[in-house]
């Protein structure tokens, strides 16, 4: 009996044991799941633009004459850096000898003089009233002596005549134009044309050949990187060369044969990267024109493709640019950021598309933080993200392994839905804290 018992209680004793352990394994593997869910991160799903992008170093080719100096001497500018000028516009000047100096301080005190005797003339305008009534009194005094000389009042001819002459005098005050001052007038305006004659034939002047942007900026490039030469221009020849680049207008004094400027044609400039992905090579082959961004600029600048010069799996991409030369004249190499594409949709992590039963789509954090499959229409994609078509409502999707043609309701992705970024990493209707 009493063996009985023991044995009995034995086999409760392995049984508990056995349901302890049984329940054990079935609570790790529903806790599992929820512990590694926690862990999850997740991305709250915004309207946004991507665009697919190829950076590269460019080289830009100007049409870029350099000037330089045919004489030893000090240099005088009369252009800024990047401003435009037109053929025969005066650039430069340099002074053959000493007596230039001299000849331009006394032009300063000649139009000094001018303007002091030319403001008298204001007068004219300031009394312009009281000179029209005393000449009407001057031709009042005229007619009256005439009269008197008729009626022989030599007496009346004598008192008018002094009068007239007081109103003369008045009149020369009123208006300024006293004969020695017209005289001095012209006397200076004729010694100012002649300093200006005699100062053209003692300087050296550098007057625009051309019309197009003064720089003087000087790389020593600007005989290597011609347009002329982009035809011809390969991988094999694309090369960025070091660029010593001087800023010549700082300096006061030349010496002949050093360069003193360039001017550049501002009506067409090129720009050359090299790509080396054969599919972009393919689509740039197959377009007449591209959007681009220059260095660290926002700005979308439309160019024209001019030459696609392949070689190997190699290309150099030559663009055509009419515009903003200004911007960007004194640069010879530029960051080149071609636009290939551009989509606007919903933006999602690209790692958190998960293929299901055949269609692409993202879990998120539904309600009470229960996992819900959601499908997408990939747009494109560049890097870390995708954009998807912004899409509403629902579709009908045959259930997996489904012999009996049952469907199921699948839910397309919406604006602010809370993305799991790992999804492979859960599955539908997993609880997420």
């Amino acid at each position: 009996m009493l063996d009985k018992n023991k044995k009995n209680h034995n086999f409760k004793k392995k049984f508990r044991l056995i349901l302890i352990f049984i329940v054990a394994i079935y609570l790790m593997f529903q806790i599992v799941p929820v512990l590694q869910a926690t862990k999850l991160k997740t991305y709250v799903v915004t309207n946004a633009a991507l665009e697919i992008v190829e950076e590269v170093e460019a080289i830009v080719f100007k049409e870029e004459k350099v000037y330089k100096s045919d004489i030893t001497g000090e240099i005088v500018y009369y252009i800024q850096e990047g401003e435009r000028v037109g053929a025969r516009d005066k650039i430069a000047e340099i002074p053959i000898n000493s007596n230039t100096k001299k000849l331009k301080d006394e032009l300063q005190d000649i139009e000094e003089q001018i303007e002091n005797l030319s403001n008298t003339n204001l007068s004219t305008e300031i009394f312009k009233n009281d000179i029209e009534k005393n000449q009407q009194n001057i031709d009042n005094l005229i007619k009256r002596i005439g009269e008197a000389v008729i009626n022989k009042e030599y007496k009346e001819v004598a008192n008018l005549r002094l009068e007239l002459n007081e109103k003369l005098d008045k009149q020369k005050a009123l208006t300024g134009q006293t004969g020695y001052s017209a005289n001095r007038l012209q006397k200076l305006k004729d010694r100012r044309k002649e300093i200006i004659t005699e100062m053209e034939n003692l300087n050296f002047i550098y007057n625009a050949q051309i019309s197009g942007i003064v720089s003087y900026s000087i790389d020593g490039l600007e005989m290597i990187y011609t347009p002329n030469k982009l035809a011809d221009f390969y991988p094999k020849n694309f090369e960025i060369m070091d660029e010593n680049l001087l800023d010549i207008n700082a300096r006061k004094n030349v010496k002949a044969g050093e360069p003193i400027y360039k001017i550049i044609d501002n009506y067409e400039w090129y720009i050359a990267g090299m790509i080396t992905n054969k599919e972009i090579i393919q689509f740039l082959n197959n377009k007449s024109s591209v959007y681009i961004r220059l260095d660290d600029s926002d700005h979308e600048i439309k160019t024209e493709i001019f030459k696609v010069n392949s070689e190997d799996d190699k290309a150099v991409l030559v663009l055509r640019l009419n515009k903003l030369l200004y911007e960007f004249h004194k640069k010879r190499f530029v960051n080149l950021k071609i636009i290939l594409d551009k989509f606007e949709g919903l933006k999602i992590p690209t790692e958190s598309i998960v293929v299901n039963n055949g269609i692409h789509g993202v879990y998120i954090k539904g309600t009470g933080g229960i996992t819900k499959f959601r499908a997408i229409e990939i747009l494109g994609q560049s890097g870390e993200y995708t954009i998807v078509k912004e899409l509403s409502g629902s579709f009908e999707s045959p259930m997996q392994d489904s012999e009996d043609g049952k469907t199921r309701k699948i839910y397309y992705l919406s604006i602010y839905d809370e993305v799991l970024i790992d999804g492979n990493k859960v599955t539908e209707g997993e609880i997420i804290n």
